[in-house]
């Protein structure tokens, strides 16, 4: 299993506190912000621009025959016409969507995690040479990301709670498959052996970033939604141009907070890799003295640090 030379650089200090992986989030992203940004902005912009000009007007439309059928009193038959070209253009916007979410997506957030990485063990990096490096492990850990995404859904359609426990889990995986080039499966069982004494940490942390993602994102776009006009509870003159405005400052606002998200989850893993490292060594110490009651100069009571040591 590949390790970087500088695997103890996020943990130099112990095993981290949320707010020391937060902190030290902040500051690798802050440090390297311009590369962060134009790795995230340089295939995020162009297809997110692509993906906003191919369905805003089919988001428009779709908003006003949502709030027409929550008002209206027609007829059975103008229902069913208005539920059709519902579910029809559902279809079209999922459909147009789909290359952004199943492409795009992920080469972004493994080249993030690739570049801080990088970046972490102080490796020099430019925006291209962190895209063709990504891209020599790019099957790998699309490998990985499927599995999880099939473990996720599995989980999801068994019960609410089985679908939180597999994303708590199996959080790591993609970080084991850019780090440690865990692919598929093993990518899996990967995260599983780092999160699973640890699932309360996992979770809070997963809870924070989404809260701080969240209220940032959220705060964005009510501003800019006010800006434009583009009311959610009432789409009546609502132009296709307004909305692919306001999704185009949601694609900044997400390219602004990928990296620091996924920043995140890196120190994270390296965290819990370290502490995991550290008690496999205690474990197989304390089975060593165990083992040797009468070792020569012990007494078979020695500590399983005197014996490491």
């Amino acid at each position: 299993m590949d390790m970087p030379a500088g695997r103890n650089t996020a943990n130099s200090r112990g095993e981290m506190s949320l707010g020391d992986i937060i902190d030290s989030a902040v500051r690798l992203y802050r440090d390297n912000f311009q590369l962060f940004f134009g790795v995230t902005a340089v295939l995020y912009i162009p297809a997110a621009l692509l993906t906003i000009a191919l369905t805003a007007d089919k988001q428009v439309e779709l908003m006003q025959l949502v709030q027409a059928q929550a008002g209206t009193s027609g007829g059975v038959e103008q229902d069913l016409d208005s539920t059709l070209r519902l579910f029809s253009l559902l279809g079209e916007y999922m459909l147009l969507s789909l290359p952004f979410y199943l492409i795009v997506q992920p080469i972004v957030a493994g080249t993030i995690t690739f570049t801080a990485n990088l970046r972490l063990n102080g490796e020099e990096v430019s925006i291209s040479g962190a895209y063709k490096g990504f891209m020599k492990i790019f099957w790998g850990y699309l490998s990985a990301v499927v599995m999880y995404s099939l473990a996720w859904i599995l989980g999801g359609f068994l019960l609410f709670v089985p679908g939180m426990l597999a994303a708590i889990v199996f959080s790591l995986t993609q970080e084991s498959a850019v780090v440690e080039k865990a692919y598929g499966t093993r990518a899996l069982s990967r995260s599983w052996e780092l999160t699973r004494k640890h699932w309360g940490k996992v979770f809070l942390l997963g809870l924070l970033l989404f809260m701080i993602s969240a209220v940032i994102s959220y705060g964005i776009k009510s501003i800019a939604d006010f800006a434009l006009g583009v009311d959610s509870n009432n789409a009546e003159g609502l132009t296709a141009w307004a909305m692919a405005l306001s999704g185009f400052v949601s694609s900044l606002v997400q390219i602004a907070i990928l990296p620091f998200w996924h920043i995140s989850w890196l120190f994270l893993y390296y965290d819990l890799e370290s502490t995991t490292r550290e008690m496999d060594v205690r474990n197989l110490a304390e089975s060593l003295v165990k083992a040797l009651p009468g070792r020569a100069g012990g007494s078979g009571n020695d500590e399983p640090g005197d014996f490491i040591r």
